[in-house]
């Protein structure tokens, strides 16, 4: 396999300002930092990825601790990956590199639980890792030293990822990860990824948040009243408020012993009966559940009998008023006589 140099800015900083990119023996450039998350990527003044030319130490795959190395300080202002895209050059088999990340400052306002980094190709919804192309977190070997952020102290060594978890993270500054990266030529990297003598790769930095609280769902209760007879078909409501879809289930149907039983359809919230041959009020409760949590609604049925109906005062009719003016004609009537 061919050696590759990895190529480095002198100073970082100058290239994010605009004024170029500082170059000198065999280190060049960063070609781009992005990301939801980015504040600022600086790498530390002096810090460079190799000390002399060509290599300090060529082609030193699998060693403990690596000569080749660079250290710089991330800053981010959201919970959100940045990525810090790096230019390599062709120049024969696999070197390491000690990587630090000096100073991990969350300038966010949320403690995280986690951190991790991850390398591949593409920045943004583009990124991507793939395995088996030699750009890797010191695989298979993994016998390098690894260094846990400030409070993160957890470490998952993958071939493609680094994950720090276990504690804390506040927001403020604190210490980042050391770290080995081997950098291998162009030979099996995705062609899109490739340019005129080499490739470019990219190191995702991710600060992993706690997950927002999850908050029960809200079913809707409500009533109906009814003459016996009627069919009721009623769709019950609610909502989950991170949007989760609900799960239905009748719980019980409760009241005087209907002539009729009652359908519930999970999945629609359709409720079905046939109130025919039943008097009384009745309770139809159901349960909404997003999977952990859950949330009872009550409908309320009051029905009332034929019978009962006949009873309920209704409002004279025309005629009938007009018969009762006459009758009270007719007795004013006989009075006068």
């Amino acid at each position: 396999m061919q050696m590759r140099q990895i190529i480095v800015a002198v100073t970082l900083a100058a290239f994010l300002s605009g004024t170029g990119i500082a170059s000198g023996a065999t280190i060049a450039e960063i070609t781009g930092v992005s990301g939801g998350g980015l504040g600022s990527v600086v790498e530390v003044p002096g810090s460079t990825l190799v000390d002399t030319a060509p290599f300090a130490v060529p082609n030193n795959d699998n060693v403990d601790f690596s000569d080749n190395f660079f250290l710089y300080d991330v800053r981010f202002d959201a919970v959100a990956p940045i990525d810090v895209v790096f230019r390599a050059v062709n120049s024969g088999g696999t070197s390491e590199y000690d990587t630090v990340l000096n100073t991990l400052h969350n300038n966010t306002a949320v403690s995280w639980t986690g951190f991790k980094l991850e390398i591949g190709f593409g920045t943004g919804a583009a990124f991507q890792t793939i395995a088996g192309t030699g750009l890797d977190f010191d695989s298979p070997d993994m016998d390098s030293f690894v260094d846990p952020p400030t409070f993160l102290p957890s470490i998952d060594h993958q071939e493609l990822s680094l994950t720090f978890s276990g504690g804390l993270r506040a927001p403020g500054l604190g210490s980042g990860p050391s770290f080995s990266i081997d950098v291998p030529d162009s030979t099996l990297v995705p062609d899109a990824a490739k340019t005129a003598d080499g490739y470019l790769f990219t190191l995702r930095h991710t600060p992993i948040a706690p997950a927002p609280p999850n908050l029960p769902p809200q079913a809707d209760d409500d009533s109906l009243a009814v003459f016996a007879g009627a069919l009721i078909d009623f769709t019950f409501t609610g909502i989950d408020p991170e949007g989760t879809p609900l799960i239905w289930s009748l719980i019980s149907f409760t009241g005087p012993t209907p002539l009729h039983a009652p359908t519930f359809n999970s999945l629609t919230q359709q409720f079905l009966w046939d109130t025919t041959g039943s008097a009384g009020t009745f309770f139809a409760l159901v349960n909404a559940s997003d999977g952990s949590l859950n949330d009872e609604a009550t409908l309320s049925i009051t029905v009332a009998s034929t019978r009962q109906a006949i009873e309920v005062p209704e409002p004279l009719s025309v005629s009938a008023l007009l018969l009762a003016s006459a009758i009270g004609l007719m007795r004013r009537s006989r009075h006068t006589i």
